[in-house]
């Protein structure tokens, strides 16, 4: 039961992060684009903010790995459970900026 709500945790803190901070670098590009006489910015622009949560989802998932293999028998052992967790935060922030990328809100 605990193990799963690490995740949840995790989750949750990935989507408090991911949100917010491809809005913030959203914001930022629009402001650049209006001062220097562009369009404004598409959906898409804000795809890149994605690729923060990729490296944490391949880095939790290694350290979730080499964790087990390493875990001795009938011995419980934290860190395989601080890589799962690792591993939902960068899926949570992968997962919140391509819901935000294909359903941006009103225009």
């Amino acid at each position: 039961m605990w193990h799963n709500s690490n995740h949840n945790y995790r989750s949750v803190v990935g989507e408090v992060i991911g949100g917010p901070l491809s809005d913030y670098f959203r914001n930022r590009h629009i402001a650049s684009n209006r001062r220097a006489g562009k369009p404004p910015p598409v959906p898409e622009d804000r795809l890149w903010v994605a690729q923060l949560g990729f490296p944490l989802e391949i880095a939790g998932i290694v350290i979730f790995f080499v964790r087990m293999s390493d875990a001795k028998p009938l011995q419980w052992n934290i860190t395989p459970v601080i890589g799962s967790g690792i591993a939902a935060f960068g899926i949570q922030i992968i997962t919140t900026v391509l819901i935000t990328c294909r359903f941006p809100g009103p225009k």
